[in-house]
This record gives C-alpha cells, sequence and structure tokens, in this order.
C-alpha cells in the first residue's frame, strides 16, 4: 500500500513537472506544496527501508524542481526538516538532511545549486565509509562526507573563493560530531569538498571533524574573538574573526582517545584562524567578547583577507 502512494505521488508530481515546463514560469507555490507533502512522508515511516526510499524519491523530485528556471530565488520556506544555506555571493545554494536509522545511525542527503546564467543541479550522494574518506580532499558529490550544514564562511584561496561549510553529524548512539568542510568548485563547475589548508597538531588535513559525547553539546561557530598573542614577556590581546570551539577532554584520563568519552572542559575555547590561505588551530581563545553597543557581524575585524573590502 505504501509503495502505491509513493507511485501516485511521484506520478502527480512527474505531470506538474511537465505542465511547468511547457508553461510560461514554473508555479514553485503548486511545486513546493508537492515537495512539502514528499518531505513529511519521510519521517513517517516506521522503517529504514520505506525512509531511504521516501528520501530519495523526495531528493529527485525536489532536483528535478531546482532544475526549472527561478528556482534559486525561490525560498522553499514551507519545506521543514530541510536545511538551505545561500551564499553572500549569490554562487551557490545547498540543501541537507537527514534520516535516522534503527541502528542509531544516520544517512545523508544534499543538493548544490549553482547560481548564474548556467544554472545547475547536483545531487549528493553520502559515503557509508566516512573513516576512509576522512582524509580525502577534493571528494566528488558521488562521496561526499554527509553532514547537515548550518554555516557558510567565504574566504580566498590561493585566488579562488571558497566556501567553508560548518556541519554536524550524529555519527551514532554513542557520539555525534560536527566538522568543517571546504566547498570549492572545479574548472568544470562541479563542486569539491575538502581542501588541505587546516594545520592541526596531526598535521594538514583537508576537513576538520570533532568528535564529541552524544550528551555533550560542541560550539563550532564563526566569531569575533579575542586571541591570547605572546609579546614581549607577556601577552596582549588581539581581537580577530575565527571559527570558535570548545576544547575537549576526556571525562576520565582512562578514556584517552575514546571520543564518545570526550565533553567540553568549560571556559576554555580553541579556534581556527585565517592567515595567509591557511587555516591554522590556536589554543587560548577567550570567547567573551567586550561589550561595545554593537553586534557582532557590524564590527570591523583584522584584515585577513576572509571577505573582500566593502
Amino acid at each position: 500500500m505504501k509503495k502505491g502512494i509513493i507511485l501516485v505521488l511521484n506520478v502527480l508530481f512527474v505531470i506538474a513537472i511537465h505542465n511547468d515546463l511547457f508553461s510560461q514560469q514554473a508555479d514553485f507555490r503548486v511545486l513546493e506544496d508537492s515537495l512539502y507533502k514528499m518531505s513529511e512522508r519521510i519521517w513517517q515511516q516506521k522503517d529504514d527501508a520505506s525512509m531511504i526510499a521516501c528520501s530519495e524519491n523526495f531528493s529527485a523530485a525536489f532536483q528535478q524542481v531546482l532544475a526549472l528556471p527561478g528556482s534559486f530565488e525561490y525560498p522553499f520556506d514551507s519545506l521543514k526538516g530541510i536545511g538551505k544555506l545561500t551564499a553572500d555571493d549569490k554562487r551557490f545554494r545547498i540543501f541537507t538532511w537527514n534520516i535516522h536509522e534503527s541502528d542509531g545511525r544516520f544517512s545523508y542527503y544534499g543538493i548544490v545549486l549553482t547560481g548564474g546564467a548556467n544554472q545547475r543541479v547536483f545531487g549528493l550522494s553520502d559515503s557509508k565509509n566516512k573513516p576512509a574518506i576522512v582524509s580525502r580532499p577534493a571528494l566528488t558529490p558521488t562521496d561526499w562526507y554527509g553532514a547537515l550544514y548550518y554555516k557558510i564562511i567565504p574566504c580566498k584561496i590561493s585566488k579562488q573563493t571558497v566556501y567553508l561549510l560548518l556541519g554536524w553529524d550524529g555519527i551514532d548512539n554513542n557520539s555525534n560530531s560536527k566538522l568543517i568542510e571546504v566547498l570549492s568548485f572545479s574548472p568544470d563547475g562541479s563542486p569539491l569538498f575538502g581542501m588541505p589548508v587546516f594545520h592541526t597538531a596531526k598535521g594538514v588535513v583537508p576537513r576538520v571533524v570533532i568528535e564529541y559525547a552524544e550528551d555533550a553539546s560542541l560550539v563550532l561557530r564563526y566569531d569575533y574573538q579575542t586571541l591570547l598573542v605572546p609579546s614581549g614577556k607577556g601577552v596582549k590581546r588581539k581581537q580577530m574573526w575565527m571559527i570558535v570551539t570548545d576544547h575537549l577532554a576526556p571525562l576520565d584520563p582512562r578514556f584517552e582517545g575514546l571520543y564518545e568519552y570526550y565533553v567540553p572542559v568549560g571556559n576554555t575555547y580553541d579556534a581556527f584562524i585565517f592567515r595567509k590561505g591557511k587555516w591554522l588551530f590556536a589554543e587560548g581563545v577567550e570567547a567573551n567578547n567586550p561589550s561595545t553597543g554593537k553586534k557582532q557581524e557590524e564590527r570591523k575585524p583584522l584584515n585577513y583577507n576572509l571577505f573582500p573590502p566593502k
């Protein structure tokens, strides 16, 4: 019965798409309503196979809609449970969502829609073996390191604008992770994920994955903060834009290296600072912004080429 209902919805959706292709302009309100009904069905399913089937059907239908002229500007606000981000320069939009499977793991789905005159749509396929690809740069849409993204940060690397993506990945019932990913575009316009620009204590890596205990809450945000910098015999405070995260430690020293037991230690924060095309790891960040009467986004950061001058 469920398969029959899904099939009917797909047939009706194809008819709606077909009609819009031959009209002057797509009626995105009608199409969005169909997408909304399809997306709602994903999380109403009671078993993994049905959730996966509904999610794949929704992804295919959503990609058809996004391929229509005018889709880049349409908000699709009614699609709940679907993350929607747009780059400040309108270079792309990215949509992500997930399903929670019965074994506690998550499967991720995503779509990249590029802007401009030659609008293109790229479906993202979640890799089922993340440990094997975590250290690989330039992942393609077919072997994507799946996550739910919540922030886009543009920066210049080798005279090319690339985009940092902050995201969340619920690993399993024991731990979660947050990550910093790099999205760039190949010469043919295809999206690529990962770039070896993060300088950490463990070496240079193409993406940062921070795993922590399931019951813990981790901060990972782009913020205007204070870094303690050595100066002569003392230190001075230097304010700048950076990616800030909680400093983690195991609940007990015996759990060293078992990240499902790692939690924030308190008022101690680490950060990644952008310098000369590299994101450098730093400890000793003061996460207490001085009161200036201005919103954070209005404060003028030091010029580390994070954004072009206004």
